[in-house]
């Protein structure tokens, strides 16, 4: 096992960071492995055809579709590719699963959402309306007295808690806020979670808890059995892959909710994700998704070269699996806790500070990804400055890539001090949709780009 991550190693997988740029916009978009686009490339010229047919090339072209499942089920510690979905995006995913369980929904029942990625927030509320059902939002809050800006949902638990009724029936997560970059303590607010619905319920029905697992992936290990979730979604090309999302649906709920996909699939995939395929997923994407698992194998190793997944999964133990993500996974945290604290100590320095500068989301790398937001505001000596100003000033230099915006958590935004839709001229008002600065990073970044990065904030916050 490798004691440190192979940061150089890592980086030489990527072809397009060859060119020197600083891709510091992670959080819609990671880089994509070349052994992603190899096996994209592969499989459209050696095994494109329908699927399912008794002639030779089909048979392999479902082989290696099935094998992309195989290896996401390996991903999320799912028991078997039987409990994985496809589709072209997790925000699809997430409509289809909440089309699919809304009949199962009593006229009653509650949900419970964040003001998160549209993704996991938009869906439920579209079944709400159209059932009339109660919708309550968990919002972050904050105890720093020096930061309003400065929320977190780890500290917000029991607000979460007074929320679960005995009709709370779904309740709908982010394993990590895209904008403010905490990373949800998963394991004792799920066991609260269901201990206060047992509590509660009187021998009623218990939660469905759906985790968005978008901004999380890139950063830690997913393990759906230990965190005790139902259906979880993340999208590849946030984490080195193609451009397709994969949904973890646990066996057990799957058979209670309905089926999106043709009626004549019935009852024959009634227990089976396909019922939330509608017309299949890329076939191409799937398979290709499967070359990010033997690259998280590689990282946990001190040396070696890749090894081709199908190999990788035929000849290796599923624990030896497992473990390995676990130990890329501490790797990956304590390379990207020193891009995280370096940043941090920039934008919360005093001198930072008395500029107006305001952290969203928590100000310590405990609990938090490499996704780091802030703001300017107005103070007694200096005068606010845009989010989109600060970003194109970066983008000036031509060797740096961060955005601002409100990166389709809309909500959260106008839950912080300030922000509306729709500013009143000559007051302290900002725009959502001009929004905040976000650098976004993951662990192929260098420590060395963090201060680049830095050089090129400091020019226009010390202007």
């Amino acid at each position: 096992m490798a004691s440190t991550l192979d940061v150089q190693y890592a980086r030489s997988q990527f072809p397009n960071l060859e060119s020197g740029y600083v891709f510091a916009d992670s959080a819609g978009g990671s880089q994509a492995l070349k052994s992603v686009a190899d096996a994209t490339k592969d499989y459209l010229l050696y095994s494109n055809a329908q699927l399912g047919a008794s002639y030779p090339t089909s048979q392999r072209a479902t082989r290696r579709v099935d094998h992309g499942a195989d290896a996401a089920a390996v991903l999320f510690n799912a028991d078997s590719a039987d409990e994985i979905a496809f589709g072209s995006s997790t925000t699809q995913l997430l409509a289809n699963l909440s089309v699919a369980m809304a009949p199962a929904l009593r006229d009653d029942d509650e949900i419970i959402i964040t003001g998160e990625h549209e993704a996991n927030v938009g869906p439920w509320k579209r079944v709400a309306a159209s059932r009339n059902l109660k919708i309550n939002t968990w919002f972050p809050s904050s105890s720093n007295s020096k930061n309003p800006y400065a929320v977190s949902y780890n500290d917000s638990v029991p607000a979460l808690l007074a929320l679960v009724t005995s009709h709370t029936r779904i309740v709908a997560l982010s394993g990590c806020s895209n904008i403010l970059g905490e990373i949800l303590d998963f394991v004792p607010v799920v066991r609260a979670l269901r201990a206060k619905k047992e509590e509660v319920s009187n021998g009623g029905e218990g939660l469905w808890i759906v985790v968005d697992l978008v901004a999380f992936a890139p950063h830690r290990h997913i393990d759906v059995k230990k965190w005790d979730i139902d259906f979880a979604v993340f999208s590849f090309y946030k984490v080195y892959g193609p451009h397709t999302a994969a949904m973890y649906t646990r066996s057990s709920e799957l058979a209670k909710i309905g089926s999106v996909a043709h009626h004549f699939h019935s009852p024959h995939y009634d227990n089976l994700p396909f019922k939330l395929q509608p017309g299949g997923a890329g076939y191409e994407l799937t398979y290709s998704s499967s070359a990010v698992l033997p690259y998280l194998y590689r990282l946990s190793r001190s040396s070696g070269d890749l090894i081709d997944s199908e190999d990788l999964l035929r000849k290796t133990p599923r624990a030896e699996l497992r473990s390995a993500l676990e130990h890329t996974s501490a790797l990956v945290q304590v390379h990207e806790d020193e891009l995280v604290k370096t940043l941090l100590d920039y934008l919360t320095s005093s001198r930072m500070y008395e500029r107006g500068v305001r952290v969203a989301g928590p100000e310590s790398p405990t609990l938090r990804a490499p996704t780091i937001s802030f703001l300017v505001i107005d103070t007694e000596g200096k005068k606010g400055l845009k989010s989109r100003d600060i970003v194109e000033y970066v983008d000036t230099k031509g060797t740096i890539g961060i955005r601002w915006g409100h990166f389709y958590a809309y909500s959260i935004l106008a839950s912080l001090p300030g922000f509306v839709k729709k500013p009143f001229p000559g007051t302290n008002e900002r725009s959502i949709d001009d929004g905040i600065v976000r650098v976004s990073l993951v662990h192929y970044h260098t420590v060395a780009e963090v201060q680049k990065i830095i050089e090129a904030l400091d020019e226009i916050l010390t202007k």
